[in-house]
């Protein structure tokens, strides 16, 4: 039968799809534990094989959660060109118009995009990547991340030297935090406006926000806070002081600003506002001291900003390099890939077409099952017809002589016939089963359904359980007494050998294949019978004599 080879070969294919989904979606989720927790990746293959897999099996939020992983791959190898590319094509994936597109992601990648125009000195890509990251996060409902994109928007005013814009827009975003109860981020976020207000001289604004800078904000409550928050506290303090004439306390926070400073951008300001302390007070030591470190200083600033120049070119020329090779890789790729079709074809057209004649020849046997069925189940009927109406003859046996004759003849061919269907060959006046009950409504229906190749409802079980217990209850009584409890599928078994149902007729009201009624009975002459190797002809003759 080519059923069961098909079969196998649908299963396999199957295991094996599952086995690779199950694969990449751990890959995926490991990834992407990696970067939530910021820890750098070092290689790009194993997410260049991921995004391969998704790319032709995944759903739009997974090729997109694909690619944006490869981009932050290559944001930490620092090949921002590459990593921008990826980030776009997550974007492309986006499906914007189903109801379970991922905003939040797509707000996320965004945020991304942001991230390496910022480092790339590219203030207007950088705030147009940040609006559609808003955008995105506030259609996620996703508050948090709505503020954070906000937040980031005052760096891009910062270097476009746009100072109201960074005053308004920290403002704001405190007014935002304050709101959702936070108030210690929302203090945080003052810092860039404390800078502005400072460099205005606008010393009256800028005193109580940097109060609340320094003790009521994220600073106050972790001592080791991220980046420079703590070197920018002491640089605000120091040009406060410096501005309203108190040059101790001035010194003293340019001091500390440059003794805990190790990048050139700050101690580069420590020292120029040391330089500037020491020309007012005309401390001429000192004033020659820190005029020189402020030179060394800037120079190497200078230099360093050359060579971030520099790397930055040799990050676009290897990206150039990368994508030359890549191109030769597409080349092969796609050679490849029509030799791959052309087997996929072959390999479709010979599955096509077993798959053809396993259809063909199913409906033929489902076409002959149903016949059988169907024959079955009218002969049955003429039985229980012919029964009927030579029970009412036989009340005037003196007038209908000839015609009691006829049925008579005609009841032993249906017998006859009908006994054909049986493996024992038993003739219905011989199955110990009334007329009423085999020619009941609801057996008939189930003959009619089976005879049609449809399965029996829960309804139908139901009524042909309660015409049992009327009409056979000694039968159901002694199932139940066995110590083994048949399950609703073994008892709907016996029910139906009980009542004469063919083989084949109990396959369709069942709705499962001959082997697993076989092996139903087969399990029950052992359970029921303890015959371990009783025949399934065995069963049923033991099930009928309950």
């Amino acid at each position: 039968m080519m059923r069961r080879p098909l079969i196998v070969i649908f299963l396999l294919a199957l295991l094996c799809a599952c086995g690779n989904r199950e694969k990449y979606a751990r890959l995926l989720a490991e990834a992407d534990s990696l970067n939530q927790n910021y820890i750098p990746f070092t290689t790009d293959s194993t997410m260049k094989e991921v995004v391969d897999y998704y790319d032709h099996h995944g759903t739009a939020n997974e090729r997109m959660r694909a690619y944006y992983l490869l981009g932050c791959v290559y944001r930490d190898l620092g090949e921002a060109p590459h990593a921008l590319e990826c980030y776009h094509d997550a974007v492309d994936c986006a499906d914007t118009t189903a109801n379970d597109c991922n905003y939040e992601m797509l707000g996320t990648i965004y945020g991304q995009m942001a991230m390496v125009f910022y480092q790339d000195y590219l203030p207007e890509n950088m705030l147009e990547a940040l609006d559609k990251a808003i955008r995105y996060a506030r259609l996620a409902k996703d508050t948090l991340g709505w503020y954070s994109y906000l937040s980031n928007k005052v760096g891009g005013y910062s270097l476009l030297e746009k100072d109201d814009s960074v005053k308004v827009l920290s403002e704001l975003i405190c007014k935002k935090y304050e709101e959702l109860g936070d108030t210690l981020t929302a203090n945080t976020a003052l810092g860039p406006a404390i800078h502005v207000y400072l460099s205005q001289q606008d010393y009256q604004t800028a005193k109580p926000y940097l109060d609340r800078y320094e003790y009521h904000s994220l600073l106050s409550q972790y001592e080791h806070f991220p980046h420079n928050s703590w070197k920018l506290l002491y640089s605000m303090k120091a040009s406060y002081y410096e501005g309203i004439g108190k040059q101790d306390s001035a010194e003293y926070y340019y001091r500390k600003h440059a003794m805990e400073s190790t990048d050139l951008n700050n101690l580069e300001i420590a020292y120029q506002g040391l330089y500037r302390l020491y020309k007012q007070t005309g401390k001429t030591d000192s004033l020659a001291k820190y005029a020189e470190l402020y030179t060394a200083v800037n120079d190497s600033s200078v230099k360093e900003l050359s060579t971030t120049g520099v790397q930055r070119i040799q990050s676009l020329y290897n990206y150039s390099r990368q994508k030359e090779i890549a191109d030769k890789e597409s080349i092969k790729a796609a050679r490849a890939r029509q030799w791959l079709l052309v087997l996929a074809t072959v390999l479709v057209f010979i599955i096509g077409s077993s798959i053809l004649l396993y259809q063909r020849f199913h409906h033929r046997h489902r076409i002959q099952i149903s016949n059988l069925n169907r024959k079955y189940a009218t002969d049955l009927l003429l039985y229980n017809k012919t029964r009927k109406d030579l029970d009412i003859l036989s009340q005037q046996y003196h007038l209908y002589e000839t015609e009691i004759k006829e049925y008579r003849t005609e009841i032993e061919k249906l017998q006859k016939r009908i006994a054909g269907y049986h493996e024992d060959q038993s003739t219905p006046d011989q199955w110990k089963i009334t007329t009423a009950l085999l020619g009941s409504t609801v057996v008939s229906l189930f003959h009619e359904k089976a005879s049609m190749g449809l399965p029996a409802t829960t309804d139908d079980w139901q009524g042909l359980r309660e015409l049992l217990h009327d009409q056979l209850p000694d039968f159901l009584y002694q199932l139940d007494q066995f110590s083994y409890k048949p399950n609703l599928r073994e008892t709907q078994v016996c029910i139906l050998v009980k009542l004469r149902f063919i083989p084949s007729e109990i396959c369709a009201l069942l709705d499962v294949s001959p082997q697993v009624t076989t092996n139903i009975r087969n399990r029950l002459m052992k359970k029921l019978f303890g015959e371990a190797n009783g025949k399934a002809k065995t069963f049923d003759e033991r099930i009928r004599n309950l």
